[in-house]
């Protein structure tokens, strides 16, 4: 049994799209597999990790979505890199994203301080489906991967280094309790550091997402071996156009202690699409839509954390 409901997200960045046409500095960029093992450190590092993969570029600033701009552009302060690639060399391939953050240079969170959260569909893992799911359902919906400082302050300090200590959750966002995000098989890491953008140490953070090809999907090939796709029936992600929504911030203000979202601010707004022959096409979305989409979720997330 197959439970898909319709994607209003996806609805809305195509209505979006339609409405506001992107102008040639917010272009799509079309990356193919990447040949480098690419390690999930939050740590920007294009030698070669990276190397062959283009950046989408935005401007962030508080209270709004975050802006395409061109590569160059100088008000450009994100950048967002994916593609499919391998941690190593025998790995399945898999869909890797790193998020470069300009704006947060603190690189101490108080613990349980929300300093990036990363929106889009899965299918859920079946142990994760809603109470009551008929057993073999396939349900997708859309989740968000919540980075936030230790719960626990082992060291007495109130406040943290991120790349020593922090927690991954996975919310849900239908107002179950949060897990942890490796239990839903979604990997992820955070730290500060320089990159192409700014040589001053600044938020980067990278996710990993299993992907779920189906089989006979393009022409055999590394997401097609042997006409059998990448876990076809128990992957998370799979090839259809999707929005994803990323903010970061936060700021390592006492007031965010707990998980408040207040001082995150919108960091990318794409439409992913994973073709037959490996490549991701990710394609900047412009505001408005992507920004009440995105904001919408995360007014889920401080919900479901005050809670």
């Amino acid at each position: 049994m197959t439970i898909k409901p319709p994607k209003p997200i996806l609805a809305g960045v195509i209505a979006a799209t339609a409405i506001f046409a992107l102008s040639a500095t917010s272009s799509a960029q079309n990356n193919g597999i990447s040949i480098h093992p690419i390690t999930i450190d939050g740590a920007f590092t294009n030698t070669p990790e990276w190397s062959d993969v283009t950046p989408a570029h935005f401007f962030s600033a508080p209270g709004t979505t975050a802006t395409p701009v061109s590569a160059g552009d100088p008000s450009a302060n994100t950048a967002l890199y994916a593609a499919i690639g391998r941690r190593t060399p025998t790995d399945a391939p898999s869909l890797h994203l790193l998020y470069d953050f300009v704006p947060r240079t603190n690189p101490f969170v108080a613990s349980g301080e929300i300093f990036a959260a990363i929106t889009f569909p899965i299918h859920l893992p079946e142990r994760f489906h809603p109470q009551g799911t008929p057993v073999g359902s396939d349900i997708e919906q859309n989740v968000s991967v919540i980075f936030q400082g230790g719960l626990s302050d082992v060291a007495g300090l109130g406040a943290v280094g991120v790349g020593g200590f922090f927690d991954i959750f996975v919310d849900f966002l239908d107002g179950r309790p949060l897990v942890r995000a490796e239990e839903v098989g979604l990997f992820g890491a955070a730290d500060f550091g320089p990159s192409p953008l700014s040589t001053t140490d600044h938020l980067i953070v990278e996710l990993g997402v299993g992907l779920r090809i189906p089989q006979n999907f393009g022409v055999e090939g590394p997401l097609n071996p042997g006409g059998a796709g990448i876990n076809p029936a128990t992957g998370l992600y799979d090839p259809d156009p999707a929005f994803w929504g990323a903010a970061a911030g936060g700021g390592g203000l006492a007031q965010d202690t707990g998980g408040g979202t207040n001082n995150l601010q919108s960091a990318s707004a794409a439409l992913f699409t994973i073709n037959p022959n490996g490549s991701t096409t990710v394609t900047p979305v412009p505001e408005p839509t992507s920004a009440a989409l995105l904001l919408g979720s995360l007014g889920l997330i401080a919900a479901r954390r005050r809670r």
